[in-house]
């Protein structure tokens, strides 16, 4: 009797650290609007700033820049194409953007990928631009730097955030 009742507290403590466990990894990453993500800012060294990020894919140039020299560091999984966040340096290794693709990530108001656009507008009010595209609605928050808030007209939804310079 005393094993089974052995046995059933080590089962038990395991669920719950694999639970407390679980529940740490889906931790929400705060979006500091025209600053950064959790404790990386922009304007930082992107190796220090990925420091902050956690586990992250192998540096690497991005080419979508023409001749300006533009670096790139994926966090998180890959789901749908794109990466739970990407970081963005220049030629010095200062970031200028972060990209978040992801509900992991969200500002202090509360909005992330997937928030609704009435959502949105009704968190930031007359503080925000719009631009209506043919596909998308960009919202944007403050100039240099700024946070961005693209909306998906198809689904009014949040798609993307990014901050930047």
């Amino acid at each position: 009797m005393k094993v089974l009742k052995k046995t059933i507290l080590v089962v038990v403590m395991a669920t719950a650290v694999t639970l407390v466990a679980a529940s740490a990894a889906q931790a929400k990453v705060i979006i500091h609007e025209g600053k950064g993500v959790g404790k990386a800012r922009l304007g930082m060294v992107d190796t220090t700033a990925a420091k902050y990020l956690g586990a992250h894919q192998a540096m690497q140039r991005d080419s979508n820049y023409g001749s300006r020299v533009v670096y790139v560091i994926e966090f998180g999984k890959k789901t749908g194409g794109r990466y739970a966040l990407e970081m963005l340096s220049n030629a010095s290794h200062k970031v200028f953007m972060f990209t978040c693709n992801s509900a992991g990530y969200l500002t202090a108001k509360g909005i992330k990928a997937g928030s609704a656009e009435s959502l949105l507008t009704a968190k930031y009010g007359s503080s925000l631009r719009r631009l209506p595209l043919s596909i998308y609605t960009w919202y944007t928050l403050g100039t240099h730097p700024y946070t961005q808030f693209i909306v998906k007209k198809s689904t009014h939804r949040v798609f993307q955030i990014i901050i930047g310079k």
